[in-house]
């Protein structure tokens, strides 16, 4: 059985790479929508982006005494 710790580094460092793809995916799409406002009134229309808004903050992690067993609801 894993280590729930360890999952949760791992987790967290695939988070802050995909917060740096999507970054560079929007800076990306912002360079292209640029050039391609040069293009003739016939192109087809841009499909609108979506924002992915502020990433809450990591909660704390509570100790195996203070363990809440309540059911959570996760975004």
């Amino acid at each position: 059985m894993k280590n729930i710790f360890d999952v949760l580094k791992q987790k967290e460092a695939e988070l802050q790479q995909i917060q740096k793809e999507v970054e560079a995916l929007r800076t990306a799409a912002r360079l292209l929508n640029e050039e391609g406002e040069a293009r003739p009134a016939e192109s087809p229309p841009r499909p609108a982006t979506v924002s992915a808004g502020p990433v809450p903050a990591p909660r704390p992690i509570e100790t195996a005494a203070g363990f809440d067993a309540s059911p959570r609801q996760f975004p």
